[in-house]
């Protein structure tokens, strides 16, 4: 008689209890995840939260997925420019990395980075590491004529339209479009060189002269070389002296 009720008694219980995977995964994510204040403050259980849930999600993915800038690729743009004078170049500021992430307030509960970081987790978000595009930086420098060209201006101080003339071409006669034929006044001469100014087309009529040993410039208006020149045509040849 008492072998049947201990009989009875285990059966009653083992009916009362019965096993369930479920139920033991849920038993396992509760051991690995705390229900504690931090956890409740990420996934908004604690009261008095008014951040909503798309909030918080986006706020544990923006920790979780950190965004890598890569390090930034100098582009160095030769550009065809007047010569160029010394001059300091300013250096520009490099760009200042990305400012950490900190717990948001509401998450105050979790004592640091790691503790949030583990909530995020238990909440469902997943972690990945982000690649921002490289970034790029173009550098413009100018390149100066080679020392044995001759440069044309149409305007003073070495501005406006360029007209260059290779003086080792001896026999080169080059015609200035109308615009430097009305309004040539600077030029910008190579080492030792002797550049002739013709008053026509063809390096023909009267013509003045520009003699360096060293590389210059100058911005005197082509009139004032003698004789003067009344620029409706005018051309030019320089020769290595």
């Amino acid at each position: 008689m008492l072998s049947s009720l201990i009989f009875l008694s285990l059966a009653t219980i083992a009916t009362a209890v019965p096993h369930d995977s479920t139920d033991s995964k849920n038993l396992f994510q509760r051991a690995k995840c705390n229900a504690d204040n931090c956890l409740r403050a990420v996934t908004g259980t604690r009261p008095g939260q008014t951040q909503t849930r798309v909030d918080r999600k986006a706020d544990c993915s923006s920790f979780l997925q950190p965004t890598v800038t890569p390090d930034a690729v100098i582009v160095t743009v030769t550009a065809t420019a007047a010569p160029v004078f010394p001059h300091k170049r300013a250096i520009e500021n490099r760009q200042a990395p990305d400012a950490p992430f900190t717990v948001p307030a509401y998450a105050s509960p979790c004592s640091g980075t790691v503790r949030y970081s583990s909530a995020c987790s238990c909440y469902g978000v997943t972690g990945a590491v982000v690649t921002a595009p490289t970034p790029t930086s173009t550098i413009t420098v100018d390149a100066p004529y080679p020392p044995f060209l001759a440069v044309l201006y149409s305007e003073p101080y070495f501005k406006g339209q360029r007209l260059v003339i290779d003086p080792i071409q001896k026999s080169q006669c080059i015609n200035a479009p109308a615009a430097f034929a009305q309004q040539a006044s600077s030029i910008w001469w190579g080492l030792g060189q002797l550049c002739y100014l013709y008053e026509y087309s063809g390096c023909q009529g009267a013509f003045g002269t520009v003699d360096k040993t060293g590389a210059g410039g100058t911005n005197d208006d082509f009139s004032r070389l003698s004789p003067p020149f009344n620029k409706r045509m005018v051309s030019y040849r320089c020769v290595l002296t």
